[in-house]
């Protein structure tokens, strides 16, 4: 992801549409990449342990939720942590 926001950056946005939430600028990129970032490591630590998708999802979840409590759209991350361990299968 890396590659990609530093071409994306290139380009000096001054204000972003994401597909939720409001309109801001760059800061919303870099935002979602930390946050994926951050979900990425500790999905590749827990399923090293062995733990499986829905493990993970009942014991980490809660965790990352608590780092943005006011997110609408926590229910996504479900979704972010399937995809991330499959990738660890």
């Amino acid at each position: 992801m890396g590659h990609v926001l530093n071409e994306f950056q290139r380009f000096e946005p001054t204000t972003i549409i994401p597909g939720h939430g409001d309109p801001g600028g760059i800061d919303i990129a870099l935002n979602l990449a930390s946050h994926i970032e951050t979900v990425r490591r500790g999905v590749n630590a827990l399923r090293t342990k062995g733990m499986s998708a829905d493990d993970i999802i009942r014991s980490y979840k809660p965790a990352i939720v608590a780092t943005t409590p006011n997110w609408e759209h926590a229910f996504l991350i479900d979704g972010e942590i399937r995809y991330l361990a499959a990738q660890q299968a």
